[in-house]
């Protein structure tokens, strides 16, 4: 009666709060199986360590309210939108994962033993199945499904609890056939009982030996509930075309699942179904978000009797349908034309298909607290592994390319023949312990075939780190123990005065510093300066754009190996076609203004 009361509890107050103040007008919040899974999980592993009942449920609410103030701080540092970085198999190995268990953990009650444990439906016991459960669980199970299918106005799982529940009390009033354990009556009173941290005996010695427990379940809670609740509202947000805060979201559920933890409730968060539900139904405002919450509370008052009355290999069969239903279909699908070979491109896929197999065998190997820690591993590895690309984007040599200047014919003859001494090399994307190993690598190849004059282009880098610094340090020094020259160039100098300096100056006027301070400031260049990259190579050695450092490779090229260095462009300017009719003033004239 604990766990209905609690998850009644939370249904109905966690649903009203939000739907009343929450950021998505239509987001609808509530207890969500997978978390009560994670917190049934504790309650177990605490009592097999050697905890009471009581004691177990009291460190698995401390977790609850860990698992809130943790969704409370990721809403105040704006990690909402780091849901986004998850990757998409490693949430579908959660969905999944969870749906398994459930059945998993269902399938003895639908089959009619007397045990929760799943190994005791293979025991030579005449008790351990009954073919009646069995007919009235498969009974709500394929009602269930035809109704999903077919009926839109009443939910399916009611369509299917009514037809199992016709069966069992039709198979009961004719056939001498065993009788199946009942809901029972719901003690409503107890949901407004004293919060259970306050009514409870302090039981911190219970409580540091198993604060390994409280961690796991915290984390797992809080990932799971923010996952839930920032990808249910962008889905709502997608249909509705709003655009709410997840951040504040966040802050909300965090807050209340404080609460809920306080006075042991099940943790809420955000549930796309049951959105989806009332915006089918025609909701336009938030009243169809706390009312519906409302109603499910006046519904248990006025059909208690009739609740009381669902035999539980129904409601077991319910389950068992719901758990199927929540199985992600693409992973279902993708799997099964891996299996059956249906699949043209195999390679496309498997990838995918492994890592949602692989969290899913985690759970079920261990628990389901273990599969969301392995796969927050598994997404920071697949990040690092995506982003250590190459981080060249594209070489050319200085005999292919040359800088946009005018010179004679004998000079670009010149560059053609030994340009190739000097190479270009666009960089791209993020340069950080993952790639630069990569980047080095290629600067040592170019290096080796006899490019005197190398020159990194980081006109489309967006990001440096330490380990970056220390690479362009590294391959600085390499240049210099060959003789050869390093340049850098389209990486924006930071000029700009400190946010600290700023402050302290007297206002006078709008100084180009105090009006540039409100843009951004240039990381990359304020790394390698943090990092003596600056220093060793040398600001004479950082070029704006490409093309100056180009020309000035080209420069130091022609000093080397031209018999007739350039002398510059004046008297070609002046004897180009393009002057035909201007006087020598005018030129001149044309000249200082160039």
């Amino acid at each position: 009666s604990f766990g209905i009361s609690a998850s009644i509890g939370s249904a109905i107050l966690f649903g009203i709060i939000s739907g009343m103040f929450g950021v998505n007008p239509f987001l609808v919040s509530g207890p969500r199986a997978v978390t009560a899974l994670v917190l049934a999980s504790a309650i177990q592993i605490a009592i097999t360590r050697g905890s009471s009942a009581g004691d177990a449920i009291v460190i698995a609410f401390v977790a609850v309210l860990a698992a809130g103030i943790f969704q409370f701080v990721a809403g105040l540092l704006r990690l909402g939108n780091a849901a986004s970085y998850i990757p998409a198999p490693v949430l579908s190995g959660f969905v999944n994962a969870s749906a398994l268990l459930v059945l998993i953990n269902t399938l003895p009650t639908a089959l009619g033993s007397l045990t929760p444990d799943i190994t005791a439906i293979f025991e030579p016991d005449e008790n351990s199945i009954l073919f009646f459960a069995i007919a009235v669980s498969l009974t709500t199970i394929s009602f269930q499904f035809i109704a999903a299918r077919t009926i839109r106005f009443v939910p399916s799982a009611i369509v299917g609890l009514v037809a199992g529940t016709a069966i069992y009390y039709i198979g009961v009033s004719i056939f001498p056939l065993a009788n199946a354990p009942l809901i029972g009556t719901i003690e409503f009173s107890e949901i407004w009982r004293m919060p259970i941290l306050i009514k409870t005996t302090p039981v911190w010695n219970e409580l540091s030996p198993n604060i390994d427990i409280v961690i796991t379940s915290a984390l797992t809670i809080g990932l799971l509930s923010s996952f839930d609740t920032v990808i249910s509202s962008r889905a709502i947000d997608a249909r509705t075309a709003g655009h709410s805060d997840v951040n504040a979201e966040l802050r909300l559920h965090g807050l209340l699942n404080i609460f809920m933890g306080f006075i042991g409730f099940l943790p809420g968060s955000g549930t796309m179904s049951r959105s989806v539900a009332i915006l089918d139904a025609g909701a336009r405002s938030r009243i169809a978000n706390w009312a519906s919450s409302l109603t499910l509370a006046l519904s248990l008052l006025i059909f208690a009797p009739l609740v009381a009355a669902l035999p539980i290999w129904a409601t077991a069969g319910m389950v068992i349908a719901i758990a199927i239903q929540a199985i992600d279909q693409p992973t279902f699908i993708k799997l099964s034309k891996l299996v059956t070979g249906k699949f043209p491109y195999p390679r496309v896929i498997v990838g995918d298909v492994l890592i949602s197999l692989f969290v899913v065998a985690i759970a079920l190997l261990f628990n389901l607290a273990s599969a969301v820690c392995v796969g927050v591993l598994v997404s920071v590895i697949l990040f690092v592994l995506g982003m250590s690309k190459n981080p060249v984007r594209r070489t050319y040599l200085g005999s292919r390319v040359h800088a946009h200047r005018q010179r004679k014919v004998a000079i670009v003859e010149c560059l053609e023949k030994e340009g190739h001494r000097i190479a270009v090399l666009e960089l791209q994307g993020a340069l950080f312990f993952g790639s630069c190993s990569r980047l080095r690598s290629t600067v040592s190849r170019y290096l080796e075939t006899g490019i005197d004059y190398l020159i990194l282009d980081f006109r489309h880098v967006t990001s440096i780190d330490s380990t970056g610094s220390e690479a362009l340090r590294a391959i600085h020094q390499q240049c210099l123990d060959g003789g050869k020259h390093l340049f850098l160039s389209s990486i924006q100098p930071e000029r700009r005065l400190s946010p600290n300096k700023q402050r302290s100056e007297p206002a006078t006027g709008s100084s180009p510093d105090q009006r540039d301070h409100r843009l951004k400031p240039r990381w990359i260049w304020l790394n390698l300066d943090a990092n003596g990259v600056i220093k060793a190579v040398g600001k004479e050695n950082f070029f704006a754009e490409t093309d100056a450092a180009l020309a000035h490779c080209e420069e130091l090229l022609l000093r080397r190996f031209c018999d007739k260095p350039d002398r510059g462009i004046h008297r070609v300017f002046a004897k180009s076609l393009l002057l035909n009719g201007m006087t020598r003033d005018q030129i001149t004239t044309l000249g200082h203004k160039a």
